[in-house]
């Protein structure tokens, strides 16, 4: 049987045509109603969110609506209302509540009755509102002026952002100098920035405000080592240095009051023993051993005050009278962070007679009075203790 044999050609089966397909379908949408009605519908959205957009930006670029949010807020002495429409730059210092008590200080704000914006004029900076109200006091008709300017210059920025102009009552680059160790607190507020700067011989921080509000401002210094001060300071000028080392700034009190109660202690003592003419060993161990030389010294003076021009001849005298009298501090000061230098004074009086077995009728005796004052350095603990580093005594006759 004869093999059949099958002819190969070029031609290929036609296949079924997926493409013109899709491509009638598409054709029966578009052409449908539903297809219209989507069109339609789409472009109303797109018409409507350019009517919104033009809506928004032309809102956001009334000058009237920041203009009544100020007068509002004056009216009702409201400073949060304020403070969200003017433009007061890039300052933590410049807050609402601090802003609050700024225009308390404004004898107007919070008492003007109710009024009315009317129209503005424009100016070159901007444009300004004349607000006509009537003197709470006198009746009389006066103007608030509020005047806005354009914070947005941007040219790809369509939409122009209006703030009430409050360069007037805002003050620049105020320097404020602490001793170094201590932090700065201006109306609650600690950062703004700060560095080191040498002010005579000591160093100091320096506390950099590029912006506050002009007025009144409480101030609080302190660190671990030292008081701390309070103080309400009247801000008004550009370039303010207000200074706060020497003596405004006192070491910690709990660590003083413990230094003086050592000090007339310690110094009661030395007096007492001097008068009994004793060894300068019984008193050099009531201080810190590297300060034996100064105190060894000041305790051979005590003992020449007292007995004078007798002193070669003493075993035949005795100190009759001795008080200590008007104990007080000179001053306190702080050197460094945690460094102080504290100086206390006291005049001590004395008589010193010779001694008698027997009635002579004459007695010779020698009396007289002494400034002395102690100036203690002390290195001050975080828990209020102290360490004594160094001393001075200086003592000269009392006039």
């Amino acid at each position: 049987m004869a093999e059949e044999k099958t002819e190969v050609t070029d031609e290929q089966p036609v296949l079924f045509d997926n493409e013109s397909k899709k491509k009638k379908i598409w054709k029966k949408i578009r052409g449908s109603f539903f297809w219209q009605t989507m069109k339609l519908a789409l472009f109303l959205v797109l018409l409507a969110s350019i009517g919104a957009g033009y809506a928004v930006i032309e809102k956001k670029s009334d000058p009237a609506a920041a203009a009544n949010q100020y007068l509002s807020g004056y009216v009702s002495g409201r400073a949060d209302l304020i403070y969200d429409v003017i433009n007061y730059g890039d300052s933590n210092l410049m807050t609402a509540e601090t802003l609050q008590s700024v225009l308390q200080e404004d004898e107007n704000f919070g008492r003007v009755t109710a009024t009315e914006l009317g129209d503005y004029e424009k100016t070159d900076g901007g444009i300004v509102y004349q607000v006509p109200y009537e003197d709470p006091e006198t009746g009389e008709e006066k103007h608030l002026e509020i005047r806005l300017v354009n914070e947005n210059t941007s040219f790809f920025n369509p939409i122009k952002k209006w703030k009430v102009d409050f360069s007037e009552r805002i003050v620049h680059t105020v320097k404020i100098l602490v001793p170094e160790g201590c932090t700065l607190y201006v109306d609650g507020h600690e950062g703004i920035s700060t560095k080191k700067e040498t002010v005579g011989e000591t160093n100091a921080v320096a506390y950099y405000a590029n912006a506050i509000y002009k007025g009144m401002h409480h101030l609080t210094i302190g660190s671990p080592y030292t008081e701390q001060v309070t103080e309400d300071v009247e801000i008004t000028r550009n370039d303010t240095v207000l200074e706060y080392q020497d003596e405004k700034i006192v070491p910690r009190q709990d660590a003083v009051t413990a230094l003086q109660e050592f000090h007339n202690e310690t110094l009661s003592q030395m007096y007492k023993t001097a008068s009994e003419f004793r060894a300068v060993k019984e008193v050099t161990p009531l201080f810190p051993a590297a300060l034996e030389e100064k105190v060894s010294k000041a305790y051979q003076d005590m003992r020449n005050q007292l007995y004078g021009e007798v002193v070669n001849v003493r075993e035949d005298y005795e100190v009759e009278k001795l008080t200590l009298d008007d104990l007080k501090i000179d001053s306190q000061t702080m050197e460094e962070a945690d460094l102080a230098k504290v100086q206390f004074s006291a005049v001590m009086s004395y008589r010193t007679a010779r001694k008698t077995t027997f009635y002579d009728g004459y007695s010779p005796s020698y009396e007289g009075a002494y400034k002395v004052q102690v100036l203690y350095q002390i290195r001050i603990k975080q828990d209020g203790s102290y360490e004594i580093t160094d001393i001075e005594f200086a003592m000269k006759k009392a006039e």
